[in-house]
């Protein structure tokens, strides 16, 4: 945008070109390892952790991530009020995931000490605060004060009723497909809880 020179308006498309189908491939795996992991923990049907023996790969989630974005990609390009639901929910998104993130390590230390204290960042006390809570507070504060800049600034579109119903909505709907799948499992005798109560040893 700053510059005529050919070379660089050259260099710097083809940047973006690739970066697009960098972004667009990694997008569908981070989904499906997702979607595969969750089948794992039984917070999904097993559906999703099928892998074909063939390719090795999760056909099926992956095909069904395609759908998802292919109607996406027509709602964004065709109904204006979702363009604010992509542009803002890719921001909203992952600073949540981040400041749930940094509040799981402010109470590491606190609810999982014996892991904690096995660490090698343990022994890192600035101040006599643990490190991983400085860090955590940190980043905590960063991602919310991104969330709550999104919240409180009309301008950038997300106070439109689309993009709130979209984002609080899928939310929302996270929660009860996780405590409807936590009871059906439950009265199956499976307590989908225990994969959740210890780290896998990394």
């Amino acid at each position: 945008m700053l510059t005529t020179n050919p070379v660089l308006i050259t260099l710097s498309t083809l940047g973006i070109v690739a970066g697009g189908f960098f972004i667009a491939a990694s997008e569908f795996v981070i989904v499906t390892r997702i979607w595969l992991a969750m089948s794992l923990d039984r917070t999904l049907p097993s559906w999703f952790g099928n892998v074909n023996p063939r390719t090795h790969t999760p056909v099926g989630p992956v095909i069904l991530s395609m759908v998802i974005s292919v109607v996406a990609a027509y709602l964004f390009d065709y109904w204006p009020p979702f363009y604010s639901v992509i542009t803002v929910g890719s921001v909203m998104g992952p600073a949540a995931v981040v400041f749930v993130t940094s509040i799981a390590a402010i109470l590491f230390p606190k609810r999982r000490r014996e892991i904690y204290e096995q660490a090698p960042v343990a022994r890192y006390k600035p101040l006599g605060i643990p490190l991983i809570v400085l860090i955590g507070l940190a980043s905590a504060l960063a991602s919310f004060s991104v969330d709550a800049m999104y919240l409180g600034a009309p301008e950038l579109g997300y106070n439109a009723p689309v993009p709130v119903a979209f984002t609080f909505g899928i939310l929302l709907l996270g929660f009860l497909l996780y405590y409807v799948n936590y009871a059906y499992q439950k009265a199956k005798g499976v307590d989908i809880t225990i994969a959740f109560k210890q780290l896998p040893p990394d």
